[in-house]
């Protein structure tokens, strides 16, 4: 009674952030070793289903375990992105759950976190990179983010072999800056996943259907008395693209009839699983159809192709196992910009689109193969990521630009329990390369000059991507009865080679509270 009391309180807070999350996103990034190695984190990945879309497969394992906690990090250090804060703090609270119960198993989590970064500027955007598109302004200030982000799951027996399941991600985000040029950003974000799945002795079979939408709306406003001229960039590809004052048509801000700077991407697909004893596979594919603007007047619209496959494999027994896992991405996106004019004809004024012109491309594959040893009291997780980007910026006819980039990282980390005490550390080492080429198309017409490139920018962004760098993070944990835990976990990371980048280190520091039950 005491566990299903907690259990109802922790879904509890989840239908709470929904009712109080309705303006913003961003999904969390990625864990550490430290996070990496909680009770939670570890009893999630014994079932590999856990790792793919489908929901009902939650069943294929029978442990249940939540957690809770609260946690305070601060970060600082030069070696960042144009994008990223010279120094910042964040504190969160994070709450999770997965239950089985005899026909039906439940799952949900919480998070909440409120990050505060200083010295900021570059991208207005809540997540630079995701859109084929970005905007910038110049001017250091604080950001403010509060991040929302709640997901629920269930899995159900319909019959002797069949089970459903359904599963909903959501994250909301509000993004400011109080220094003009200020910004307000509203980010949302909203997954949507039924899956079915046929079952017998060693042998699972399932299918999911993806529904996804994405929104994005960037407002800038001047609010100071200062005479000052605000310059915004609005990148359409490798740093090329309109510079010039915020209020200008060329950077979107400040449009009439328009509500900031909107874009919003729909994505549906989805996925086949297959298992065979120990063995797990599945395959995805999700179409992307985006755009930016509104009503009539559309900027640009950008549709994708997504594909992904997951396999995994677990042997061993109730107090050791050995996973192998191999995941493998590749997306393929264009962004197209409107060829249009505004038309007055007796007084309504209309938008014609006459076309679109291909300006940007891009296209990602990534591989991702780990291997993870799991035991009572230690364990260790060994990988490798290698990721390919390929991407072709054609602003204005006949200049093209080719990049190709090749990032590889190599990582280890471990933990080992003594006592009331977990240690954990990990190691990371990554580097990476590029090769750019321009070429201008045959043309019996005069070219004119090449497009605007921001040229100071581009070189931290490239150097920051392919630089290489160890990471290193340690981290202690003291477990109280009960489930209680305390732990503190410090990161540092070391870039070598950096030209364009003013400082070559940075770090983090991380204090957190939690209960696991």
């Amino acid at each position: 009674m005491n566990r299903l009391l907690l259990i109802q309180s922790v879904l509890f807070l989840c239908n709470a952030a929904v009712m109080h999350a309705q303006t913003g996103q961003l999904s969390r990034g990625g864990t550490d070793p430290v996070e990496w190695y909680h009770e939670f984190d570890r009893t999630r990945r014994s079932n590999l289903w856990n790792d793919g879309r489908n929901t009902a497969g939650m069943r294929q394992d029978t442990i249940s375990v939540s957690s809770a906690g609260v946690l305070a990090e601060y970060a600082g250090g030069g070696f960042r992105d144009s994008n990223a804060a010279s120094s910042s703090w964040k504190a969160g609270v994070q709450a999770r759950t997965v239950t089985h119960m005899k026909r039906t198993s439940l799952a949900g989590s919480f998070f909440f976190e409120n990050f505060s970064g200083y010295g900021m500027c570059g991208s207005m955007s809540a997540r630079p990179g995701y859109y084929p598109f970005d905007v910038m302004e110049f001017t250091p200030g604080t950001k403010t983010r509060q991040t929302y982000s709640f997901s629920g799951g269930i899995s159900s027996d319909i019959g002797r072999h069949w089970r459903i399941g359904s599963s909903i991600d959501y994250t909301g985000m509000n993004y400011t800056k109080r220094k003009d040029l200020r910004h307000s950003n509203y980010l949302l974000d909203m997954t949507v996943i039924p899956s079915v799945m046929y079952y017998c002795e060693d042998f699972a079979l399932g299918v999911s259907a993806i529904f996804s939408k994405n929104s994005e709306t960037v407002n800038a406003e001047k609010l100071g008395i200062s005479s000052s001229t605000y310059y915004a960039f609005l990148d359409k590809g490798l740093m090329y693209g309109a510079y010039e004052s915020w209020e200008g048509s060329g950077v979107h801000l400040s449009e009439s009839g328009i509500n900031g700077f909107p874009a919003r991407e729909l994505l549906f697909g989805g996925a086949v699983q297959a298992q065979w004893k120990s063995l797990y596979a599945e395959a995805e594919y999700l179409y992307g159809s985006g755009k930016a603007g509104e009503k009539q007047t559309v900027w640009f619209r950008f549709p994708s192709h997504r594909t992904a496959v997951r396999l995994g494999y677990v042997s061993g027994n109730d107090i050791t196992r050995h996973y192998i896992r191999l995941n493998i991405g590749w997306m393929l996106q264009y962004n197209n910009e409107s060829v249009m004019q505004k038309v007055t004809e007796n007084g309504v004024t209309v938008t014609m689109v006459y076309g679109y012109n291909r300006i940007f491309s891009r296209s990602t594959l990534s591989l991702s193969p780990e291997y993870e040893f799991a035991g009572k009291t230690y364990g260790c997780k060994a990988g490798v990521a290698i990721n390919s980007y390929n991407r072709q910026a054609s602003q204005i006819f006949p200049y093209i630009v080719f990049r190709n980039d090749l990032l590889m990282e190599a990582y280890l980390s471990g933990y080992i329990s003594l006592r009331r005490f977990d240690f954990m550390a990990g190691l990371s080492f990554r580097t990476g390369n590029w090769r750019e080429q321009e070429k201008t198309s045959e043309t019996s017409a005069d070219p004119g000059d090449p497009p605007y490139r921001m040229e100071n920018l581009y070189g931290v962004q490239s150097e920051y991507l392919t630089a290489s760098r160890i990471t290193t993070v340690i981290g202690i944990r003291y477990r109280f009865r009960k489930g209680l835990y305390t732990e503190a976990a410090g990161q540092y990371m070391h870039g070598f080679g950096l030209k364009n980048i003013t400082g070559s280190g940075r770090y983090a520091g991380t204090i957190r509270i939690g209960f696991e039950f």
